[in-house]
């Protein structure tokens, strides 16, 4: 069966994690293809394109979907300059077996529009002027080639996603990529599917509240928190952190019946307008038909067990809270005394979830850890109480260690547990 290259997004560990159970649930096989890329196999020839977009467009930290043109490199039989070596064929001259012709039934597609060429693996920058060379030189001798190209910033050698999304999508043109795979050798493809940059920033910045001062949980992590919970017959989703309901929405998305429940009620209140808003504007598309939600309720997750019958729940995903925001300098003693002003909050609530979740049920919930200005991350002591509390890790062969989140400048991340209730 074919296989497909995957991009991960920035927090390749985290990306990997989600791509991964997200392909158990379909019987698919994931691998390492390298940094920040991975090999997706098992989806046969489901109409190709329609088959990888389908199960991409799932996901949340996924960017591109390369398929790969030949089960050999192909990049080797390219001349290296427009002027090729003593015994190398022009392009108007029939190459020997197995070297791709500039024109005609190449392997290498030929642009007949827009175009572009991105390199998914560092250190590619002569290779992808080589290749932009030779198919510089097949659109001046095949008749039917043409299209301008859409160039990287400068210094870059990967167009944005933004850009090819629009350029694929909206203008039916093509993206050829470059990559290193597993054995060193550079491979090159034809961009399948990219994800769409605009779904996720209209529930990001485009939902009516979107309240910043008590830390935000965007839309593409919101929803690999819910892949990385997601498990074979689960239906229905809790978030107990639900804040403005980044989480609950999706979850919809992903067709899950969902509930959420904070301790705030302005957080309900603009939880219940968000929501209330995403279906609105979803409302317009007959093709899709979301489930709604099953209720919004100021509840203590410290008391969750006395509020939700036990047993109710096959998913709890959520972001609790992060503490205190911080600017500026964050000296090691102010970090370890955030984080025990947090930690008996999250391992009481740890134990409240595990009541409510069924057999075999998931929880996913992000935690702060904090990094100072100086010295090693502080993290909450979890690890020893979430086994004694009966759960059983997600990754076997992390044990208890969450997947950390983290952007270079913060001072505070978001360590994510992937747990399971056993059955």
């Amino acid at each position: 069966m074919p296989a497909s290259i995957l991009q991960l997004g920035r927090e390749s560990e985290l990306c990997l994690a989600e791509l991964i159970q997200a392909a158990k649930l379909q019987g698919l096989l994931v691998s390492s293809e390298g940094e920040g890329l991975a090999r997706l196999e098992g989806l046969g020839d489901q109409g190709a394109e329609s088959g990888i977009a389908g199960f991409c467009e799932r996901l949340g930290g996924t960017i591109r979907a390369v398929r790969p043109l030949a089960e050999q490199p192909l990049l080797d039989q390219i001349p290296v300059s427009e002027q090729p070596a003593p015994g190398l064929p022009t392009a108007m001259e029939q190459p020997p077996p197995g070297l791709p012709p500039v024109g005609g039934r190449s392997r290498i597609p030929l642009p007949r529009g827009p175009w572009a060429l991105s390199a998914l693996s560092e250190g590619l920058a002569e290779e992808r002027e080589r290749l932009r060379a030779w198919i510089r030189q097949g659109i001046e001798s095949d008749p039917e080639a043409h299209g301008r190209e859409e160039r990287a910033a400068p210094g870059e050698v990967e167009v944005v996603p933004a850009k090819v999304f629009h350029l694929i999508r909206e203008r039916h043109g093509l993206e050829l990529c470059l990559w290193k795979d597993r054995a060193g050798e550079v491979r090159i493809g034809q961009t399948a599917w990219i994800y769409s940059p605009d779904d996720f920033a209209e529930r990001d910045v485009g939902k009516p509240h979107r309240p910043r001062r008590r830390g935000l949980l965007p839309p593409k992590l919101a929803r690999q928190m819910v892949n990385l919970a997601a498990h074979p017959g689960a239906t229905r989703l809790l978030d107990p952190f639900c804040g403005a309901g980044a989480v609950l929405i999706e979850g919809m998305l992903l067709g899950y019946q969902v509930a959420g429940s904070d301790l705030r009620e302005e957080a309900l209140d603009q939880s219940r307008e968000n929501l209330d808003w995403f279906l609105k504007r979803h409302s317009r598309d007959p093709a899709r038909e979301l489930p709604g939600y099953l209720f919004l309720k100021r509840f203590d997750v410290r008391k969750l067990s006395r509020q939700i019958d036990p047993l109710s729940f096959d998913m709890v995903v959520g972001e609790g809270d992060l503490g205190p925001p911080i600017r500026g300098a964050l000296p090691r003693k102010a970090a370890v005394e955030h984080a025990k002003a947090l930690e008996g909050l999250y391992v009481t609530a740890f134990a409240e979830i595990r009541i409510i979740l069924k057999p075999g049920g998931r929880v996913c919930l992000a935690v702060p850890f904090w990094h100072p200005s100086a010295g090693e991350a502080i993290h909450l002591n979890l690890e020893r109480r979430l086994a004694l509390a009966g759960y059983v890790p997600v990754f076997k062969e992390r044990g208890y260690r969450p997947i950390l989140y983290r952007r270079k400048d913060q001072r505070v991340g978001r360590a994510i547990y992937v747990l399971e209730s056993p059955a």
